[in-house]
Protein backbone atom coordinates (compact mmCIF):
# COMPACT_ATOMS: atom_id res chain seq x y z
CA UNK A 1 0.00 0.00 0.00
CA UNK A 2 1.32 3.49 -0.80
CA UNK A 3 1.92 6.27 1.70
CA UNK A 4 -0.84 8.79 2.48
CA UNK A 5 -0.55 11.84 0.27
CA UNK A 6 1.14 9.91 -2.52
CA UNK A 7 -0.62 8.94 -5.73
CA UNK A 8 -1.82 5.35 -5.96
CA UNK A 9 -1.15 2.97 -8.81
CA UNK A 10 -4.86 3.19 -9.64
CA UNK A 11 -4.69 6.98 -9.92
CA UNK A 12 -1.62 6.67 -12.17
CA UNK A 13 -3.42 4.13 -14.35
CA UNK A 14 -6.51 6.34 -14.61
CA UNK A 15 -4.52 9.46 -15.48
CA UNK A 16 -2.45 7.72 -18.17
CA UNK A 17 -5.48 5.96 -19.67
CA UNK A 18 -7.35 9.27 -19.80
CA UNK A 19 -4.38 11.03 -21.42
CA UNK A 20 -4.12 8.38 -24.14
CA UNK A 21 -7.91 7.97 -24.45
CA UNK A 22 -8.42 4.30 -23.75
CA UNK A 23 -10.21 2.33 -21.02
CA UNK A 24 -8.28 1.96 -17.78
CA UNK A 25 -8.87 -1.80 -17.97
CA UNK A 26 -6.28 -1.93 -20.78
CA UNK A 27 -3.59 -1.22 -18.17
CA UNK A 28 -4.08 -4.77 -16.87
CA UNK A 29 -4.86 -6.32 -20.26
CA UNK A 30 -2.33 -8.74 -21.80
CA UNK A 31 -2.40 -6.87 -25.13
CA UNK A 32 1.01 -5.96 -26.54
CA UNK A 33 -0.33 -3.48 -29.09
CA UNK A 34 1.84 -0.37 -29.12
CA UNK A 35 -1.15 1.90 -28.51
CA UNK A 36 -1.54 0.23 -25.10
CA UNK A 37 1.97 -1.02 -24.35
CA UNK A 38 3.75 2.35 -24.49
CA UNK A 39 1.28 4.13 -22.20
CA UNK A 40 1.28 1.10 -19.89
CA UNK A 41 5.08 1.30 -19.68
CA UNK A 42 4.83 5.01 -18.96
CA UNK A 43 2.31 4.28 -16.20
CA UNK A 44 4.60 1.68 -14.65
CA UNK A 45 7.50 4.13 -14.60
CA UNK A 46 5.31 6.84 -13.06
CA UNK A 47 4.00 4.36 -10.48
CA UNK A 48 7.56 3.47 -9.50
CA UNK A 49 8.54 7.13 -9.30
CA UNK A 50 5.51 8.35 -7.35
CA UNK A 51 4.06 5.57 -5.21
CA UNK A 52 6.99 4.18 -3.25
CA UNK A 53 5.84 0.64 -4.02
CA UNK A 54 8.18 -2.23 -4.86
CA UNK A 55 8.59 -3.58 -8.38
CA UNK A 56 6.61 -6.77 -7.60
CA UNK A 57 3.78 -4.72 -6.06
CA UNK A 58 3.58 -2.49 -9.14
CA UNK A 59 3.77 -5.51 -11.44
CA UNK A 60 0.80 -7.14 -9.72
CA UNK A 61 -1.29 -3.99 -10.28
CA UNK A 62 -0.63 -4.32 -14.03
CA UNK A 63 -0.93 -8.16 -14.20
CA UNK A 64 2.82 -8.31 -14.92
CA UNK A 65 5.89 -9.48 -13.05
CA UNK A 66 8.65 -7.28 -11.66
CA UNK A 67 10.97 -7.86 -14.63
CA UNK A 68 8.37 -6.34 -16.93
CA UNK A 69 8.27 -3.28 -14.68
CA UNK A 70 12.08 -3.00 -14.87
CA UNK A 71 11.93 -3.16 -18.66
CA UNK A 72 9.11 -0.57 -18.73
CA UNK A 73 11.16 1.83 -16.59
CA UNK A 74 14.22 1.43 -18.82
CA UNK A 75 12.20 1.98 -21.99
CA UNK A 76 10.44 4.99 -20.51
CA UNK A 77 13.74 6.52 -19.42
CA UNK A 78 15.15 6.02 -22.93
CA UNK A 79 12.07 7.57 -24.54
CA UNK A 80 12.22 10.49 -22.10
CA UNK A 81 15.82 11.17 -23.14
CA UNK A 82 15.27 10.82 -26.89
CA UNK A 83 11.67 11.85 -27.58
CA UNK A 84 10.46 15.29 -26.55
CA UNK A 85 6.76 14.46 -26.86
CA UNK A 86 7.18 11.44 -24.60
CA UNK A 87 9.08 13.54 -22.04
CA UNK A 88 6.29 16.14 -22.14
CA UNK A 89 3.63 13.49 -21.45
CA UNK A 90 5.72 12.08 -18.58
CA UNK A 91 6.33 15.49 -16.98
CA UNK A 92 2.74 16.67 -17.37
CA UNK A 93 1.28 13.45 -15.96
CA UNK A 94 3.77 13.47 -13.08
CA UNK A 95 2.83 17.03 -12.15
CA UNK A 96 -0.88 16.27 -12.50
CA UNK A 97 -0.58 13.28 -10.20
CA UNK A 98 1.57 15.03 -7.60
CA UNK A 99 -0.69 18.05 -7.34
CA UNK A 100 -4.06 16.31 -7.80
CA UNK A 101 -4.72 15.95 -4.08
CA UNK A 102 -2.67 18.96 -3.00
CA UNK A 103 -5.00 21.43 -4.69
CA UNK A 104 -7.89 20.18 -2.55
CA UNK A 105 -6.05 20.89 0.70
CA UNK A 106 -4.82 24.24 -0.60
CA UNK A 107 -8.36 25.21 -1.60
CA UNK A 108 -9.75 24.14 1.78
CA UNK A 109 -7.12 26.23 3.56
CA UNK A 110 -7.94 29.25 1.40
CA UNK A 111 -11.67 28.87 2.05
CA UNK A 112 -11.07 28.66 5.79
CA UNK A 113 -8.91 31.79 5.66
CA UNK A 114 -11.57 33.69 3.71
CA UNK A 115 -14.26 32.60 6.14
CA UNK A 116 -12.12 33.74 9.08
CA UNK A 117 -11.57 37.15 7.47
CA UNK A 118 -15.29 37.41 6.75
CA UNK A 119 -16.19 36.58 10.35
CA UNK A 120 -13.64 39.07 11.61
CA UNK A 121 -14.97 41.84 9.37
CA UNK A 122 -18.54 40.97 10.32
CA UNK A 123 -17.63 41.17 14.02
CA UNK A 124 -16.15 44.62 13.41
CA UNK A 125 -19.31 45.70 11.64
CA UNK A 126 -17.36 46.40 8.48
CA UNK A 127 -19.01 43.65 6.51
Amino acid sequence: MSDPGRPTVQSVQKAVAARFRFPVEMMRNPSRKREYAHPRQLAMALARDLTGLSLPQIGRMFNRDHTTVICAIKRTNWRNEHKADHRRHFDELRAELIYADNWKSILATQIQACMAVGLFLHALGAY
